[in-house]
């Protein structure tokens, strides 16, 4: 019988087996070898016809396409979702502190938790980024009831 393969013995495919085996332990991930070349539109319109259509409600769909157009598609649409990194989405979301209310910031992030969460699930990346982005601490907002000790 001819071997075959690049170890031909069981003692030359054991110790690296065992070598490989401690590797995928310390980095589950590093068995997906690379992200799949699908563009964040992409995932998206697979989520809105493949799973929220069938369980969200209409105004949550429509929350999520408003979201999406106005904050997702301008600058993240045409890349890939597992090239797009998490210190890109959290200088975005800070930016937005300035202009939007805290509410509709981690709405946003809520948004996009579920998309790169579907993402994940679909193995379209290797690394789910999304976990590693916070939203910016809310602030005093206008109107916020404030309380003074006497030295105040």
């Amino acid at each position: 019988m001819e071997p075959r393969g690049k170890f031909p013995f069981e003692n030359d495919w054991k110790p690296a087996r065992a070598d490989k085996l401690v590797e995928v332990n310390a980095n589950p991930s590093s068995v997906l070898v690379k992200d799949k070349a699908i563009s964040l539109q992409e995932v998206y319109d697979e989520f809105i016809h493949k799973q929220a259509k069938f369980d969200r409600e209409k105004s949550t769909i429509k929350r999520y396409d408003s979201l999406f157009r106005n904050h997702l598609q301008p600058k993240w649409a045409s890349r890939q979702i597992g090239a797009i990194k998490a210190t890109e989405l959290m200088d975005y979301l800070y930016s937005l502190s300035a202009t939007h209310a805290h509410a509709y910031i981690v709405s946003i992030h809520k948004f996009m938790k579920v998309v790169w969460n579907f993402a994940e699930n679909r193995e379209y990346m290797k690394v789910n980024i999304i976990d590693k982005v916070t939203v910016p601490a809310k602030g005093v907002e206008e109107g916020e009831i404030q309380i003074y000790t006497v030295k105040q």
